[in-house]
């Protein structure tokens, strides 16, 4: 969308309305800035398999790369729970029951208790 508008503020077509698109531009910008940075749309943007980090290396400027790569690094330095390690009640997802972690590859064991 972003690209799409930044065509048409540099399009002759449009030079009546090019002030209304420029803050257009500049609103989603703002957003886009906010909502690109947050912990869960870089994770999900790294962990899609057809994103992966290589589209924030070939799309983000450095700065951004960098802060991308920092929060990869915090959220699995927060979360990472090694296979077999013990669980207690403060290990970060220890109330959610894995059909991986307790074993079990069957259609049952992914079901909850409110099912």
């Amino acid at each position: 969308m972003l690209s799409r508008l930044e065509d048409f503020a540099n399009s002759s077509e449009f030079t009546e309305i090019k002030k209304p698109i420029e803050a257009s531009i500049a609103i989603l910008q703002k957003y886009y800035k906010k909502a690109d940075l947050t912990p869960v749309s870089v994770i999900c943007l790294i962990l899609n398999p057809a994103i992966k980090m290589e589209y924030i290396k070939m799309h983000w400027d450095d700065n951004w790369n960098e802060k991308a790569q920092e929060i990869l690094e915090e959220t699995f330095d927060k979360y990472y729970i090694p296979p077999n390690a013990p669980m207690n009640e403060n290990t970060p997802g220890a109330s959610v029951l894995s059909p991986v972690r307790i074993g079990c590859a069957e259609e049952h064991c992914f079901s909850t208790p409110w099912q």
